[in-house]
């Protein structure tokens, strides 16, 4: 049984719907001159008065405790939605009087009862405000100032209660919306702002019926969408459909997260990925268009759609990332890409096997590296052809048939040396299952290689090097190789990301676990305690003047150097074969994905301010041993 209170107000009668259409039981609390009409106005737009007639109403007040304590008998929850909303000088005591005493009163009964979890319904108002913070979140101080109002000030004393409960033992939770709109009663509340619009046609000489479609003639989507827009950080292509019609996608002004358009005479679509909207509509590459940093496509009701410009274009930082594992490879420019990735990382094989391809094989593991494998033996039947060309023109004497035919019959040599089953994808993986599934992805092909070959194996990024330690090293040593030579086609991820995947905890990353080890190893502790005081003090900054603090830990490092602790920590003791990891270049990853320079998993160059604040407190985290989001 759940109790709710303020059932008869528009979040409250919202609240109950959803509740009721799970089929839950519920007790409401009504105040005796209280009407319910918004609350059936709610459940008739939504069809559904016959749930209505299922809410048990007990008549009472937040200020009665008699009838907190019956209504609360019996339920295990209770969602907190009744306070005052008056922005109005002379409610002041009301305020206090409802928001903040009555839910202290809520609080204490549901501390005496059989409730075991709470909501609470504050208010964004309760934010901290100070200018000099950037943008507001969950995170900012609460301060007095001359701009709170009374509203503000008893929705923050009133959650001050819901927390004093919650240090006495109840489980609480606590949501802070902004502007509510919605049906029940339009002239009260934020949705007033239709009635005023619509005040205003009439006074032009428009009625009801004729006004309806002229505010949404009139509604500036544009308009909404930088007011809405102007202080959002990260990567984002969000979508919004408008009840009468209209539709929008917003893209981030950094162009983080992909997004692309097609449109003819019958339809518009937006999709993350332009595959998909070739293959659904038959459609050829450049029909489609990528829609701009800090732009919204803007579809209308009638089908008129408009690109429009929200936000100021910034450096554009296209996640690296997406083309390198995220995106479908079906894509015609990340196809080509991934293929270039494995082409630029031949030059650093052929030196880590000294030129002996007659005595390497080549695979690839999972099937998402396909493409940069492709692109690798690539460039290496391309070296073998440019050597064979090199021998031709030393040669002297006449050349025999016999000679030729051995020469070009040279190929690199590939084989299928691991079977992944399809269905697994560790990396998406939850971290309690992780390591027990990956256990059981792979499987061996045995007989594909010799004693005397080194096996070049192609990985399309090495994140948390789990698969690789846990299961894919362990079933390539039982072929018994020379030696296995694993080759990331993206660089070292080494920071946190916060707009797309959840990668946020620094020690998940194998890169920042051998900086860490390397640190230790040489009596560097010091730099990591620095760091963490660093990251720390950076923290009370304005994230917009933050700064990415972690660098400090991989500064004293080359690539190689991490490289070469990542290929110790992955090489287990009961591995018998020789282990070595080498890894992308962020120069190459330029060089092959050029419209995509957002590497900030490996720079911890991050293109908002929010990156900065994340990698710190993810380092914070780390180091405390908490083990939580870092955002």
């Amino acid at each position: 049984m759940i109790f709710v209170t303020g059932g008869t107000g528009l979040v409250g009668s919202h609240v109950l719907l959803k509740l009721a259409k799970k089929g839950e039981n519920l007790k409401a609390l009504k105040r005796t001159n209280s009407s319910l009409e918004i609350c059936k106005n709610v459940f008739s737009f939504y069809n559904a008065d016959a749930l209505f007639d299922k809410i048990n109403w007990v008549e009472g007040d937040v200020n009665d405790i008699p009838s907190l304590t019956q209504g609360m008998q019996g339920c295990e929850k209770l969602i907190h939605c009744a306070a005052i909303v008056s922005f109005y000088s002379s409610d002041a005591d009301l305020l206090k009087k409802v928001n903040i005493e009555g839910t202290a009163n809520v609080m204490n009964v549901a501390l005496a009862s059989d409730v075991k979890k709470v909501g609470f319904v504050s208010s964004i108002a309760t934010l901290g405000r100070n200018s000099t913070l950037g943008m507001v979140d969950e995170e900012c101080q609460f301060k007095t100032t001359k701009l709170d109002s009374n509203y503000a000030l008893s929705k923050y004393y009133a959650e001050q209660e819901v927390w004093r409960a919650s240090n006495e033992g109840l489980d609480v939770v606590i949501v802070n919306p902004s502007v509510i709109l919605g049906p029940g009663d339009w002239t009260k509340g934020s949705s007033q702002i239709f009635q005023k619009i619509y005040k205003g046609l009439k006074k032009e000489g428009f009625n009801k019926q004729q006004a309806s479609p002229l505010i949404e003639k009139r509604l500036k989507i544009s308009k909404v969408l930088k007011k809405a827009s102007k202080d959002w950080d990260g990567g984002y292509a969000m979508a919004g459909l408008l009840g009468h019609g209209d539709a929008f996608v917003l893209r981030d002004p950094s162009a983080i997260r992909p997004a692309y358009y097609y449109k003819d005479d019958e339809v518009v679509v937006v999709a993350s990925e332009r595959p998909v909207i070739q293959t659904v509509f038959n459609t050829s590459f450049d029909e489609i268009k990528e829609l701009e940093a800090g732009h919204s496509i803007i579809i209308k009701k009638s089908g008129k759609t408009s690109v429009v410009p929200i936000l100021e274009k910034r450096e554009r930082k296209a996640c690296s990332f997406e083309r390198i594992y995220f995106s479908r490879g079906s894509d015609k420019e990340i196809y080509l890409e991934r293929k270039k990735l494995g082409q630029l990382l031949f030059p650093k094989i052929l030196k880590a096997i000294k030129s002996d391809l007659k005595n390497t094989v080549f695979s690839y593991i999972p099937n998402t590296a396909e493409t940069s494998f492709f692109g690798l033996v690539h460039e290496a039947q391309k070296y073998i052809s440019s050597q064979a060309i090199v021998k031709l023109l030393e040669e002297k004497q006449e050349i025999s048939k016999e000679n030729l035919e051995k020469l070009f019959s040279l190929k690199p040599r590939i084989e299928k040396v691991a079977i992944k089953d399809a269905k697994l994808r560790t990396f998406i993986a939850d971290d309690a299952n992780r390591d027990e599934l990956v256990a059981h992805v792979y499987d061996i092909t045995y007989g594909s290689i010799k004693e005397t070959d080194t096996l070049v194996i192609i990985d399309d990024s090495i994140v948390r090097g789990t698969t690789l330690q846990k299961s894919i090293l362990k079933i390539l040593d039982r072929l018994n190789p020379k030696k296995i030579l694993v080759v990331s086609s993206a660089p070292q991820i080494r920071y946190p990301d916060c707009y797309g995947i959840d990668m946020a905890k620094m020690e998940d990353f194998i890169a920042f676990r051998a900086a860490i080890a390397l640190l230790k190893s040489e009596g560097k502790e010091n730099i990591i305690k620095e760091t963490y005081k660093d990251c720390l003090e950076e923290l009370k900054l304005p994230s917009t003047k933050m700064k990415n603090k972690v660098l400090k830990i991989y500064a004293g490092y080359t690539d190689e150097d991490i490289s070469n602790q990542i290929s110790k920590i992955l090489k287990e003791k009961e591995i018998k074969t020789q282990v070595k990891v080498i890894f992308q270049t962020v120069e190459s990853l330029h060089v092959a994905c050029p419209k995509n320079l957002g590497d900030w998993y490996f720079t911890g160059d991050y293109p908002t301010p929010g990156g900065n604040k994340v990698v710190n407190q993810s380092f914070v985290n780390y180091f405390e041993g908490t083990k939580k989001r870092a955002y």
